[in-house]
């Protein structure tokens, strides 16, 4: 399982309603701790499985890949705009009319009844961790980020609207220490 899989895999899942919430730079112990988060505050329980990114493990070939729901290409330039257009030329080439497809990066959801297939990307975790300076401020302010309610009401609409919502990552983090400049 990979990135490139993630659109493949809802495409076998064509008639559900679905949305797909790309949360940048995610790793693991804040996937968990979202989850914890939405398990108390909307009775979500969540079935969880693991996907790897794109080598090297960086938004542009990773959230490229998702979006494209195949091989990045190296000559893509990195926007929400591009991400936009791959994720409904995706879906169109699959069968699915334009009017069903919404595509948003960050903010609150405002979604038409008419729509299938959301891809929302979230970015709040990768600016998070670009601005801590260690684990500790990055623990800090995930955990109020996780109950913060543009995530948690987002979630929320898109469950309420009766969609099956899957979450992943285009890339985590890991703290590390340069051995050079």
């Amino acid at each position: 399982r990979i990135v490139t899989h993630v659109l493949p895999f809802l495409k076998k899942r064509l008639d559900e309603k679905s949305a797909l919430v790309v949360v940048d730079g995610m790793n693991y112990w804040q996937a968990a701790m979202l989850l914890r988060s939405l398990k108390y505050r909307l009775g979500v329980t969540a079935k969880v499985d693991c996907i790897y990114s794109w080598l090297p493990s960086v938004t542009e070939l990773s959230r490229q890949a998702i979006f494209k729901g195949d091989i990045p290409d190296t000559s893509y330039v990195q926007s929400p705009a591009n991400e936009g257009k791959l994720w409904k030329e995706f879906w169109v080439k699959n069968g699915v009319a334009g009017f069903e497809l919404f595509y948003q990066h960050s903010g609150e959801l405002s979604l038409e009844s008419s729509v299938k297939k959301v891809g929302y990307v979230v970015t709040d975790l990768d600016d998070m961790m670009h601005g801590s300076m260690d684990y500790k401020y990055l623990y800090a302010n995930t955990k109020v980020w996780v109950n913060e309610p543009v995530i948690i009401n987002n979630i929320k609409q898109l469950l309420d609207a009766g969609y099956k919502i899957y979450i992943t990552t285009d890339h985590g983090n890991v703290e590390t220490t340069a051995y050079r400049r």
